[in-house]
């Protein structure tokens, strides 16, 4: 068999991430085995809560023409695409080597490495001025508290754009012991939040496509 003729362990790419609420995590067998997880290229140019992210960034830049943009869980790449074509200094970090291939292949403009969350040596060196976390902290959230120490530590002045699909208390089945609302998520980040917003989705009802800025 061949490395083309290879089927995918998972016919569905979240079941590589969360399976019968019980965190998986397998990102870079899901790369390799799926072209388009979350369907990004397709989806997220359009995503309400993103439109609300840029906006923010494009304030932060009036009064920071050189706003260096730190984007967590980076993926395909899409995002950060997006956010560099707006002239702002981009970088990705994404934990699977195969996303940040393909994410380089296919975006000229944004800086694309391999590291996650607690990845302290790359927030010393690129001393971004906002990092980003859009839909990636269901999947570290017992790497949060360290994550908020590092940060406090290495990067005191930054913003933290943060993006994130909640689901209604029936559906929920992974992280209920860290929160299961909006006020929730803020308080268990606890970061003074500047703004905020919550947006009605269709993926269940009751789910809400999340975004708050903060420091």
């Amino acid at each position: 068999m061949t490395e083309s003729d290879k089927q995918p362990r998972y016919a569905r790419y979240q079941d590589y991430v969360i399976k019968d609420g019980e965190l998986i995590g397998a990102f870079e067998e899901m790369y390799q085995d799926h072209d388009d997880p979350w369907l990004q290229s397709q989806e997220d140019p359009y995503q309400p809560d993103k439109a609300l992210a840029l906006n923010a960034l494009r304030r932060l830049g009036s009064e920071n023409p050189k706003l260096k943009v730190l984007e967590i869980g980076s993926g395909l790449g899409e995002f950060c695409a997006t956010i560099s074509s707006h002239g702002f200094e981009t970088y990705g970090l994404e934990i699977s080597e195969t996303a940040v291939e393909k994410a380089a292949a296919r975006h000229i403009g944004p800086t694309f490495m391999v590291g996650d969350i607690l990845s302290r040596d790359v927030y010393e060196r690129i001393n971004p001025d906002v990092l980003i976390m859009s839909e990636v902290t269901w999947y570290v959230l017992d790497k949060i508290k360290e994550f908020l120490g590092i940060v406090s530590e290495t990067l005191p002045h930054v913003h933290l754009v943060h993006i994130l699909t909640m689901y209604p208390a029936n559906e929920q089945r992974y992280g209920r012991e860290y929160f299961t609302t909006f006020d929730g998520l803020k308080e268990y980040f606890g970061m003074n939040v500047i703004e905020q917003a919550v947006i009605d989705a269709d993926v269940y009802e009751g789910t809400q496509r999340t975004f708050f800025l903060g420091r």
